[in-house]
């Protein structure tokens, strides 16, 4: 089960990794602010899922 989990989490991390990295190529400024908030929000989902910041 947990070469399962490491395998699932490293390929959700890269394909965040990804994600980030083409919205940081990415140069419109107006657009750069909604990218900002659902990145934030993506961040935010992430940490929760892989709980990063402890327990609550």
């Amino acid at each position: 089960m947990s070469t399962l989990y490491d395998q699932a989490m490293e390929e959700m991390i890269a394909v965040i990794h990804e994600w980030f990295d083409e919205q940081m190529k990415r140069d419109d400024l107006e657009q750069a602010v909604k990218r900002t908030t659902l990145q934030m929000g993506s961040l935010m989902i992430f940490c929760w899922i892989t709980d990063l910041d402890g327990p609550r």
